[in-house]
């Protein structure tokens, strides 16, 4: 073979060799970007499992978003799906993570994953019980969002109370095992909203309730009951309306159920509420990407109120309508933050 040749078959073989290198690269890119589209998603919510209240919270996220125009990926990880193998593969490669409830908080944060996160539709008590154990890792220090509590702010219920009986000078609370800690700000929040008594009913799983609940009763204009653990608020609810019954001192409570059996009114945010804001932090994390540095719950910005008519009747009271009542109370918080 000559030189010529030679040289003309070596020159082909690196012209080949260049050829298949740009091929391999260009194939290697395609898939790449391919799998990073196939596992990356805007938003990953995780919910406990997929039934109400959960799917009414996912939907109103979605459409809010829609709403908005922005045209974002979701994808819904459910715990009770039985796959959590397979799942777990989810939690990587998003921009954001919305977790719904304890128990979704609690995963997440066990996964060690680093993706922002918001932890919504949660309990105060909930919230500080689960993040005290991930309080040290960068996962939560780092990588919160921010979180938003089902609980009603003190400074509202107070607020509620003076829009409905402005010369309230005895108020009743009662606390369960997980809320003694709010005696302090309900305190300070009826001395600044109406300048009156606290009687506070410890109650915790060992105590008598009746005798506790009937003390507070027997010395109060109002009863407040704040959410405790689900259970707890069970087992209280039938002593708690009894005796409001009894001694004929109305009762505001925390859910529409209550005031169905016999609260006088009730303060509390519906799912589609709670989720609206969830929405709302979740776009203005998106499109600026900043940290708050509170690190606890944000209240419920937007609230419902359930009035039973036929209490307010048998005890003879007169209260405004609701509509006025919940437009008092936005206009009071708006007054207040200015």
């Amino acid at each position: 073979m000559s030189f010529r040749n030679i040289h003309h078959s070596h020159k082909t073989k690196i012209i080949s060799y260049w050829w298949m290198l740009l091929l391999l690269i260009f194939f290697n890119g395609s898939l790449y970007a391919d799998t990073h589209i196939q596992s990356g998603y805007d938003v990953l919510i995780i919910v406990p499992e997929k039934r109400s209240p959960y799917n009414i919270i996912i939907n109103r996220i979605k459409r809010e978003f829609t709403l908005n125009k922005k045209h974002e990926k979701f994808r819904v990880l459910s715990l009770g799906s039985g796959k959590l193998g397979a799942n777990n593969q989810l939690l990587s490669g998003n921009k954001l993570v919305i977790t719904l409830g304890a128990k979704s908080l609690d995963y997440y944060l066990k996964s060690g994953i680093k993706s922002p996160f918001i932890s919504s539709f949660i309990t105060e008590s909930a919230f500080s019980s689960i993040t005290r154990r991930y309080k040290k890792t960068t996962s939560f220090r780092n990588k919160l969002v921010g979180a938003i509590s089902l609980e009603q702010p003190i400074y509202r219920i107070m607020s509620l109370l003076k829009s409905i009986q402005k010369n309230t000078k005895s108020v009743g609370v009662v606390l369960g095992p997980k809320t003694t800690n709010k005696q302090a700000i309900l305190y300070n929040q009826l001395k600044k909203k109406l300048g009156g008594v606290l009687n506070v009913a410890k109650i915790s799983y060992q105590d008598n309730p009746v005798k506790k609940l009937r003390a507070i009763f027997k010395k109060s204009q109002y009863v407040i009951v704040i959410p405790d653990k689900a259970s707890f608020n069970r087992n209280l609810a039938h002593w708690v309306i009894t005796l409001s019954y009894k001694y004929k001192v109305p009762v505001i409570s925390y859910s529409r159920k209550y005031s169905e059996a016999g609260a006088l009114i009730s303060i509390y945010s519906e799912p589609e509420q709670i989720a609206l804001q969830t929405a709302q932090m979740a776009q203005t994390y998106l499109r600026f990407s900043n940290y708050p540095t509170l690190l606890k719950p944000h209240p419920p910005s937007y609230f419902q109120l359930a009035i039973n008519q036929s209490v307010r009747q048998a005890f003879g009271l007169e209260l405004p309508r609701k509509k006025e009542l919940i437009k008092r109370l936005y206009e009071l918080e708006a007054a207040e933050k200015n």
